[in-house]
C-alpha cells in the first residue's frame, strides 16, 4: 500500500514537472498540507485536474 502510494507520487511529480512548474508548486503545497490518510485522495484529485488540463491544452494547441 505505502509503496504503491510512493510510486504514484513519483509518477505524478514527473508528470507535473513536464506539465508546468506552477502546477508542480501547487502539488508540493498539497503534499505538505495533506495528512497521510487523505494523501491518496489528494493525489487522485490532482491527477484528475492534470488530466483535464492536459485535455484542454491539447484542444487549444
Amino acid at each position: 500500500e505505502q509503496q504503491t502510494t510512493t510510486k504514484q507520487i513519483l509518477l505524478l511529480i514527473d508528470t507535473l514537472q513536464q506539465n508546468s512548474e506552477e502546477t508542480y508548486e501547487e502539488f508540493k503545497k498539497c503534499l505538505v498540507l495533506a495528512s497521510r490518510e487523505d494523501l491518496k485522495q489528494k493525489l487522485e484529485e490532482v491527477e484528475e485536474q492534470i488530466k483535464s488540463e492536459r485535455r484542454i491544452n491539447l484542444r487549444t494547441q
